[in-house]
């Protein structure tokens, strides 16, 4: 007989903070804050507010779609020489046909 255990939803549900990536969204806010605290003028203060409410639904919709997205992007670039970006396996050749790429 096979035996279930529960595991309870909040150790399996993502950690974001306003919806957002936890980590992008408290360095914008700090960005967006610092801007307005060390210029401390009237175009400092929308500018930064202006920041925070571009960044903030681009943040969660980079969140609906992937969760971890900073952290597997952070990890691509370390593999970044070890596998070179393409599409596809089929490389352009010289002439303007497809061709497979062959490797020897």
């Amino acid at each position: 007989m096979i035996r279930e255990n529960r595991v309870h939803e909040a150790l399996l549900s993502p950690i974001l903070f306003l919806g957002g990536e936890r980590e992008l969204a408290l360095l914008t806010v700090l960005l967006a804050v610092g801007l307005v605290v060390l210029v401390q003028t009237m175009l400092a203060f929308v500018l930064g507010l202006a920041i925070w409410l571009v960044t903030l639904p681009l943040l969660r919709l980079m969140a609906r779609k992937d969760h971890q997205f900073s952290q597997i992007y952070r990890r691509s670039l370390k593999y970044r020489s070890y596998y070179p970006p393409s599409v596809t396996p089929w490389q352009r050749a010289s002439g303007s046909r497809w061709q497979r790429k062959t490797t020897r």
